[in-house]
């Protein structure tokens, strides 16, 4: 089969093919091998949606798109942040097309790096072939993906007290919870309200309703989570999670986590999702301690472009 390739103009039209693309992939291989729904809506309404204002041609820089003669999206090659490293996404029915994506990412994308990164699960054995095959070397762990089977029996965790849980539906204090994020993962250069306001209210499958925040005594979010929901799949990705220093160690992210996952429940969801970094990353007790049926530990891959 012959494929067309062009690169991300940004329109609609692309944007859902990547979205079915992404729902298609999860459907056939029940696991999550490319990205999930959170991940990809977030490289669009997320802190890209802020790189675009200082440059225009970010998203198209960085994503381009295969398709078949019909038409229907076969692949997408996509980075990230725009730096060293890109992942594909790969529709199950077009397994050979990333053969084809390699060479261009290696010629054109990166041909102006210094080295290239990819990131591949430890137990897909077809994708670190190929890498392999292109000269790429495996190089140390990356981080986590866990899975949470919603239909066991949750353990009930208690909150602290004077502590509260709610959606931001409830409150709209987006300020406070702007802080929050910026508090937890002490950030040097603060995230403005847009990339808050593009994520909850552009993302097609994020909405006040899903991000739930522990709320102090005083009306401030302590603790917050955001649940990506997939409803073809009946999955959901839980991204970001985290607690600013000052409540830390109190259980807050625990028991917020674990009543989003019995609100997620109750809405039909049978599975959720949690991504993290490498140990010895503290978060990863937290991940742990809420019972993952199943993980998956990824891999970086790298490749030298120039000498």
């Amino acid at each position: 089969m012959k494929f067309r390739d062009e690169p991300f103009e940004d329109t609609e039209k692309q944007f859902a093919d990547m979205r079915q693309l992404i729902i298609e992939s999860y459907t056939a291989y029940k696991w999550p091998r490319n990205w999930l729904i959170c991940r990809m809506e977030d490289w669009k309404f997320g802190g890209n949606s802020v790189h675009q204002k200082k440059n225009p041609n970010f998203l198209r820089d960085n994503a381009r798109l295969w398709y078949d003669e019909s038409g229907r999206l076969a692949g997408i090659a996509v980075s990230e942040y725009g730096k060293n490293s890109i992942y594909t996404q790969v529709h199950p029915e077009y397994p050979e097309i990333e053969k084809e994506m390699i060479p261009w990412i290696i010629d054109v994308w990166a041909k102006n790096k210094p080295q290239l990164e990819k990131f591949v699960y430890a137990t897909d054995k077809s994708r670190k072939k190929l890498l392999a095959g292109f000269g790429f070397e495996e190089l140390k762990d990356a981080g986590w993906m866990r899975e949470y089977d919603l239909r066991n029996p949750l353990d009930d965790v208690p909150l602290a007290a004077g502590f509260r849980i709610e959606r931001l539906s409830e409150n709209r204090n987006y300020q406070s919870l702007l802080d929050a994020v910026n508090a937890a993962f002490d950030r040097s250069l603060k995230l403005p309200m847009e990339w808050l306001e593009s994520k909850i209210l552009k993302a097609p499958s994020m909405s006040e309703e899903w991000q739930l925040s522990a709320i102090t005594p005083n009306d401030e979010h302590a603790s917050f989570c955001f649940a990506w929901i997939d409803r073809v799949n009946r999955i959901a990705e839980i991204e970001p999670i985290g607690t600013r220093p000052e409540y830390q160690k109190k259980g807050l992210a625990k028991a917020m986590v674990a009543e989003c996952f019995r609100r997620l429940r109750d809405e039909g969801i049978r599975l959720a999702y949690i991504a993290s970094g490498p140990e010895p990353l503290p978060s990863n007790k937290l991940y742990e301690s809420l019972n993952p049926v199943r993980r998956w530990n990824e891999r970086k891959w790298i490749r030298q472009v120039q000498a």
